[in-house]
């Protein structure tokens, strides 16, 4: 045991979320990377509800971003980090103007 290499400890500095949104669920994962490896920290996903099954792609995958990031939220506190997504929703989010009041609350509260 004494000669084996310790692993490598959770540095909340280097933390990456990552997150994406298929027709039924919203998934997102906490990776850090160590040594030039990016490895996991944490995993999360849920069902979407009826409703939100109806909403459209860039909808859907605002919603794993807000999810993810709220999520997550005790890791990410105060710190900068590197969100991983489909680059669409996330420059959608920062450059439409919405009649949505629902993506303009998702798109303030980040």
């Amino acid at each position: 045991m004494g000669s084996q290499r310790p692993r490598s400890r959770h540095s909340p500095d280097k933390q990456a979320p990552g997150i994406d949104a298929s027709n039924q669920a919203v998934g997102a994962m906490l990776t850090q990377e160590t040594d030039g490896v990016e490895r996991p920290i944490a995993y999360a996903s849920r069902k979407l509800q009826p409703q939100e099954q109806r909403y459209t792609t860039i909808e859907r995958e605002c919603l794993a971003i807000k999810w993810g990031v709220e999520y997550f939220r005790y890791y990410l506190i105060g710190r900068k980090f590197i969100l991983v997504t489909d680059h669409a929703p996330r420059k959608w989010l920062k450059t439409t103007q919405t009649d949505n009041a629902g993506i303009t609350r998702w798109a303030l509260a980040l």
